[in-house]
């Protein structure tokens, strides 16, 4: 689902997950015009608290530019336990993985993200208009090497 995703990345997560000691770690990324993302939501102290789908927003919560990539990184001890914990979302009908983001903030558990300094590497193509964005990322990230 996402095909620019380098090494370096992967690679980044997972150093981060294991030097944390966390229970998860997953990739976001920064946009100007985030639409059709899920949201990060942080706390005051700039911890991650959930992540929102942008249909279940709030006017407030879409104007959030740092955007879930889904990618990630779990601790297997412990993950199907919290994953049954998650409920249908009451709009879709449902079961969003990100809510497992929400329990495990609740839970205490600790979570850490890893923002890419390319959000083109984060880029899903699903649609035409996708297509045309992942063809000019391509030809620009050949030009730049």
């Amino acid at each position: 689902d996402t095909p620019f995703i380098t090494e370096k990345t992967i690679r980044k997560l997972l150093e981060i997950h294991k030097e944390n000691g966390n229970w998860c770690t997953f990739l976001t990324a920064i946009f100007e015009e985030p639409k059709g993302y899920g949201r990060i939501l942080r706390n005051g102290k700039k911890e991650v608290i959930g992540i929102i789908e942008e249909i279940n927003a709030t006017d407030e919560q879409r104007k959030i530019k740092e955007i879930n990539a889904g990618v990630y990184v779990f601790k297997s001890e412990g993950l199907f336990d919290s994953l049954k914990k998650i409920n249908p979302d009451p709009i879709k009908k449902e079961y969003y993985l990100t809510d497992i983001i929400k329990i495990y903030s609740q839970e205490n558990k600790k979570i850490s993200t890893y923002t890419t300094p390319d959000p083109y590497e984060t880029i899903g193509i699903n649609t035409l208009n996708e297509l045309k964005k992942a063809e000019e990322y391509l030809v620009k990230r050949g030009k730049n090497g």
